[in-house]
């Protein structure tokens, strides 16, 4: 057994020598006759310096604010979490009643006085479907809000046109 432990030693001693591989494995048998694998690694003659980025901590809330910067806040519903990104389209989720929602966007494209409004509120089998779209100028707003039969989740899809 002794035997055994010197030439695991004098193998583990060989890697170790400037020209040899990066990594090698070996397995070795221990006492109880179970197998474990020893990974020997050897450093690079000039080590690849190792950047990290620390951030602070944040509450689920600030997270979500940071996330929200690049997209018009306006029309981020109160009481919603963003999921999406995409260029002048954003997703959010809330977990408000649809109703309550459709009226909180229909208030908001009111107070900004845009005058061509289409609201459509559809609800069968429990899946709401509501969409509203608007038009001022040079902007243009649609908005859907879903919620499928059975889920607490509502998805709201808000899409921003400014043609300048």
């Amino acid at each position: 057994m002794i035997g055994i432990k010197i030439i695991v030693a004098l193998v583990l001693g060989f890697l170790i020598l400037p020209g040899n591989p990066v990594v090698k494995q070996f397995t070795k048998k221990t006492i109880q006759n179970k197998s474990s694998v020893i990974k020997v690694e050897k450093s690079s003659p000039s080590p690849t310096p190792i950047i990290i980025k620390i951030q602070k901590n944040t509450t689920p809330t600030e997270a979500v604010k940071e996330n929200q910067s690049s997209v018009d806040s306006t029309w981020i519903y109160p009481n919603s979490k963003q999921t999406e990104n995409s260029g002048n389209t954003f997703s959010l989720q809330s977990y408000d009643d649809p109703g309550k929602i459709t009226d909180w966007y229909k208030q908001k494209i009111e107070s900004m006085g845009m005058s061509a409004k289409s609201f459509v509120q559809t609800k069968a089998n429990d899946n709401v479907l509501n969409k509203l779209a608007a038009a001022s100028g040079n902007k243009k707003i649609d908005v859907e809000i879903e919620q499928k039969a059975g889920e607490q989740v509502v998805k709201i899809k808000v899409s921003l046109v400014n043609s300048d």
